[in-house]
């Protein structure tokens, strides 16, 4: 998962670097890193991200928010 992928994953789920971080025990300064040009998110991490992605969006598409 490249770097920008990873920041439109996060804007996505509505996720901060620093909650990222709490969630896998890891390092800020390691996760912000991931968003930075030459490095990348190891394989696992992007794995468990891709299906929270298809996770949140099934969800929404299975019962979105209100309209008001």
């Amino acid at each position: 998962m490249s770097p920008a992928a990873l920041k439109t994953v996060l804007e996505t789920l509505g996720w901060t670097i620093r909650g990222l971080a709490r969630f896998l025990n890891r390092p800020e300064g390691t996760v912000g890193n991931w968003t930075r040009t030459g490095y990348s998110v190891p394989p696992e991490v992007a794995e468990w991200l891709r299906r929270r992605v298809d996770a949140h969006e099934a969800m929404l598409r299975d019962d979105p928010p209100p309209r008001t």
